[in-house]
């Protein structure tokens, strides 16, 4: 019979007879020490364990003890057994040179070290990031049980850690620092875990499937349904080559948010295909069916701005009702019913083929780990501000609960029942000390209208202002509506019309 089968066979019996002395309706599971190799991270949990299961349990005599000891040694450690019999008296022997060997503080302490200057550096994934966390954890609580005061390391020990970092999750720890007082370790492991388990839900609900939605194409054509996997079929699971995170490129907040030139360099220099946008083929290898939405060539919708080279918009009146410097515009196809359009567009005739300016924003939402861009249209002719819900998810916002409400003319719906709602922390894109707190209710979609794209030369007079979303001429999603409740705090000074229609500036009326 092996040692190891022995040891077993003596805590099996021991737990039974505890068991039937202490409770006999109660079975509980079976502990099982655990195997010492001999590494010397391993000493500290494993010399606890047997000296709480084993050496200190009194209702086991010395041999018992000793057959436990070498049962859960292996290599080195079992050849150190192996060197006194099988014995009553050579148990506190072999125990006591496993010890001697062992229990080198010294040793220990310069392991433990090693192991934490050692973390590998992050690459911005869920699961490097844990490892960075649980890593320095581990390593603090071995310190700590060799009596080792680390109460006045966090400066140390977060200046390593946010070494270890990847660029955007320093960045974002930088952000969520409110004050010039130095952080304490507990701070940035609250960071960390807000961090990881983000990533790890966004992660998780990228692998899901793509739910059908609708897309509006040209007033001639009726809306067809596509699936967003027609162009992301083959997801990539690799690196995000703009941000380093663990996402497919077209769901990258950084990479919706630059400008078209900078949206074609980075994939002309990361070998990113354009049509599928993965990384690792060209487009004339692609094996993705789909096309540009909107002119139907061999790229991505997203690059539609960069890559288009013939965009012809026939009969094209342009009216702009209002244009304020934090504010700019967003194109909506004429071709959507008239009932759902806001009060402020009724002016517009009904059999007027014309394209619609509405003001937009991008703005900078905070969230637990930073801040993110969003677009938000500004709607003066709404009575409250709403927000995607996807969006609440992908930043992990405080959503409240409130009592149901009914919302009219939101979300191509007659009616829309409202659950929850979050306050959002907006930041000015030019301003960063002018904040912004606004109460939203969280809706499943803000809009089914899905812009089109503008050429902005088609609008000289808008060259020379700063607008506060510079890619107002390309589609993307609306994340926010920001509706009357705050809209006197979002316009500051009224700017122009187009066309050399202008307002007088500094109206009285305008914040």
């Amino acid at each position: 019979m092996s040692h190891h089968h022995m040891a077993s066979t003596f805590i099996s019996s021991n737990n039974n007879y505890s068991n039937s002395s202490t409770s006999s309706c109660a079975k509980l599971p079976k502990i099982e020490l655990p195997t010492f190799t001999g590494e010397y991270l391993e000493w500290i949990p494993y010399c606890d364990m047997f000296t709480s299961l084993v050496h200190n349990n009194h209702s086991l005599t010395d041999i018992q003890k000793y057959f436990y000891l070498k049962g859960s040694c292996k290599d080195s450690p079992l050849d150190i057994i192996n060197q006194y019999p099988a014995s009553d008296r050579n148990y506190i022997a072999a125990w006591e040179a496993l010890k001697s060997r062992y229990q080198n503080k010294r040793k220990l302490i310069e392991q433990i070290l090693n192991k934490l200057f050692s973390i590998p550096q992050s690459n911005g994934s869920f699961s490097s990031i844990k490892e960075l966390l649980d890593s320095t954890r581990s390593s603090l609580s071995l310190l700590r049980s060799l009596d080792i005061d680390i109460d006045t390391w966090d400066p140390i020990l977060i200046y390593l850690m946010t070494q270890k970092m990847d660029k955007q999750t320093r960045k974002e720890w930088e952000q969520s620092i409110s004050s010039t007082e130095l952080p304490v370790m507990n701070d940035l492991f609250k960071f960390l875990e807000t961090t990881f388990r983000t990533l790890e839900s966004v992660e998780e609900s990228n692998n899901r499937p793509e739910r059908q939605i609708s897309v509006s194409r040209c007033p001639q054509q009726k809306p067809f349904k596509r699936s967003l996997h027609m162009h992301n079929a083959a997801v990539s699971t690799s690196t995000c080559v703009c941000c380093q995170r663990r996402h497919p490129l077209y769901k990258c907040f950084k990479f919706l948010s630059l400008s078209p030139t900078e949206k074609k360099s980075i994939v002309s220099q990361n070998n990113v295909c354009t049509n599928c946008l993965n990384p690792g083929h060209y487009f004339r290898q692609c094996k993705i069916a789909a096309r540009c939405q909107l002119c139907h060539q061999t790229h991505h919708t997203i690059l539609h701005a960069a890559y288009a080279t013939d965009i012809v918009q026939d009969q094209t009146t342009t009216a702009l009702s209002t244009a304020v410097e934090n504010m700019n515009a967003t194109a909506l196809s004429h071709t959507q019913p008239t009932s759902h359009i806001n009060s402020h567009l009724s002016s517009l005739a009904a059999n007027q083929q014309s394209q619609v300016l509405l003001a937009t924003a991008k703005i900078l939402i905070k969230h637990p780990h930073g801040v993110c861009y969003a677009k938000a249209l500004v709607d003066p002719g709404s009575q409250a501000s709403f927000v995607n819900r996807e969006l609440c998810q992908l930043l992990n916002l405080n959503q409240k609960r409130i009592e149901k409400t009914t919302i009219d003319g939101i979300g191509a719906t007659s009616k829309t029942s409202i659950k929850h709602m979050v306050e959002l922390k907006l930041v000015s894109n030019y301003n960063k000390n002018y904040n912004l707190t606004v109460s939203a209710f969280i809706l499943p979609r803000i809009t089914n209208y899905k812009p089109i794209d503008v050429r902005k030369c088609d609008l000289p007079d808008l060259n020379s202002y700063q607008l506060s979303d510079p890619t107002f001429y390309m589609p993307s999603k609306i994340d926010v509506l920001l509706g009357s409740d705050v809209y006197g705090k979002c316009v500051r000074v009224a700017s122009f019309r187009p066309y050399r229609q202008t307002i007088p500036k500094n109206d009285p009326e305008c914040k």
